[in-house]
C-alpha cells in the first residue's frame, strides 16, 4: 500500500474528491421522444436500390462490430430471449441495424424509465447506421421492414424513441410513419439520471372525411 500520510497523498485525494464533486454538480435537463406506430397504414419508404434487410442469425452478430463497438455476449442473450435483430446492406457491406423487443420489460437508459411491454406491441430501440452509410435511408428502410414484420404476425402496436437533439433520428422515425406520443425529460446529475415528470401530447385530431 502507499503511503497514505505523505502530503502528496492527501493532495491527490483532495484533488480526486474535487474531480467527482465537480462531476455531481454539473447538472443537465435532457429530453426522449417516445414514438408510436399503429401498423394500419405503413408508407413505402424510397431506399437506395441495393439496400438490403434481413434478421440477423446468432451466428452473425459480429458482423454489428462493422458499425460500432458492441458487448457480443449480451447482443446473443437478447436473441436467446426472443428479441430480433434487422440489419442492413448496401454494396455487401452492413449499414446498419435495429433491435426489437417484443415481451418482458425495456428499459429507457437515456431516461431512466421503465416500460412494459404490452401484448401485441413491441419496442424498436439501439438502432445505429454506419457513417459512411448515412442519407441513404437504411434507418427508415429498416423500420419499414420490421413494421411489416410484426404485423404479419399480429402484432398491432409498435414503440420508438430518440432524444430531442438527435434531429436526423427524428427524420427518419417520422419518416417510416411513426408519430410523437410523449416527451420524456430527465435530470442529469453527473453521472446520475433522474426522470422527471413526463410531458404528455394530446392525440392527433381526427382527419375530417373528404
Amino acid at each position: 500500500m502507499g503511503d497514505t500520510n505523505h502530503p502528496a497523498a492527501g493532495v491527490g485525494l483532495r484533488g480526486k474528491i474535487r474531480r467527482r464533486l465537480s462531476s455531481y454538480a454539473r447538472l443537465r435537463i435532457s429530453e426522449t421522444y417516445l414514438y408510436s406506430h399503429d401498423l394500419a397504414v405503413i408508407p413505402t419508404v424510397p431506399a437506395d436500390p441495393a439496400c438490403l434487410v434481413r434478421l440477423l442469425g446468432i451466428d452473425e452478430l459480429a458482423l454489428l462490430l462493422e458499425v460500432h463497438p458492441l458487448d457480443l455476449p449480451g447482443l446473443r442473450s437478447r436473441l436467446e430471449r426472443g428479441f430480433a435483430c434487422y440489419a442492413a446492406f448496401l454494396d455487401g457491406r452492413i449499414a446498419g441495424y435495429g433491435w426489437a423487443q417484443p415481451l418482458g420489460k425495456h428499459f429507457l437508459r437515456d431516461v431512466a424509465r421503465w416500460r412494459e411491454v404490452r401484448p401485441k406491441e413491441f419496442w424498436i430501440y439501439h438502432c445505429r447506421t454506419a457513417p459512411w452509410a448515412r442519407g441513404r435511408r437504411a434507418y427508415p428502410f429498416i423500420l419499414m421492414r420490421m413494421l411489416e414484420d410484426y404485423r404479419r404476425q399480429g402484432f398491432e402496436r409498435a414503440w420508438i424513441y430518440t432524444g430531442k437533439t438527435n434531429v436526423p433520428s427524428q427524420k427518419g422515425i417520422e419518416r417510416a410513419g411513426f408519430v410523437l406520443r410523449e416527451r420524456l425529460p430527465a435530470l442529469e446529475v453527473g453521472p446520475l439520471i433522474l426522470p422527471l415528470p413526463l410531458r404528455m401530447l394530446p392525440p392527433p385530431a381526427p382527419t375530417s372525411p373528404s
